[in-house]
């Protein structure tokens, strides 16, 4: 089936990283939810600026959250970019 195809590839590329950097895309997969903490905790101090427009001391949490949001992403996303790039483009053609 086209599904069963899907995960046998994905596991052909998987292979193909070395060990070493596999432990580091996982800890970058898990440090997508530190993203989502922060984008929550973000949210809350947005929330709480909304409601009470004279509680302006959860302007700078709201920023601190989100450029931790921002830079997780970003390294997350651009490690995934690198991976595909290094060890997964063109192997599926061949798988």
């Amino acid at each position: 089936s086209h599904m069963h195809r899907r995960l046998r590839t994905g596991v052909t590329r998987a292979a193909r990283v070395p060990e070493r950097l596999k432990k580091f895309t996982r800890g970058a997969a898990w440090a997508a939810w530190v993203a989502g903490a922060a984008d929550a905790a973000e949210n809350y101090c947005l929330t709480q600026m909304l409601v009470n427009p004279a509680a302006d001391g959860y302007a700078w949490p709201a920023a601190l959250f989100a450029t931790i949001k921002f830079v997780v992403l970003g390294v997350t996303l651009g490690w995934w970019l690198v991976m595909y790039v290094q060890f997964a483009r063109g192997s599926a053609r061949t798988a």
